[in-house]
């Protein structure tokens, strides 16, 4: 087994690109929404629905 060249920082950076935009993505579909300029996420019907975990400083 070979071991691979670590990525650059244009490809880590390419990589969590298309990882936020499929986690964007999935949430949306589930009834989320993502505010990408301050990465907040949030319910769009009822917040208080959220787990803990997921909830924002203030929310809930």
């Amino acid at each position: 087994m070979s071991e691979r060249d670590p990525l650059s920082r244009h490809e880590l950076d390419c990589l969590a690109d298309l990882l936020f935009d499929r986690f964007a993505q999935r949430l949306r579909q589930s009834g989320f929404r993502l505010n990408e300029e301050n990465i907040v996420i949030e319910r769009v019907d009822i917040i208080n629905t959220l787990p803990v975990s997921l909830r924002g400083a203030g929310h809930g």
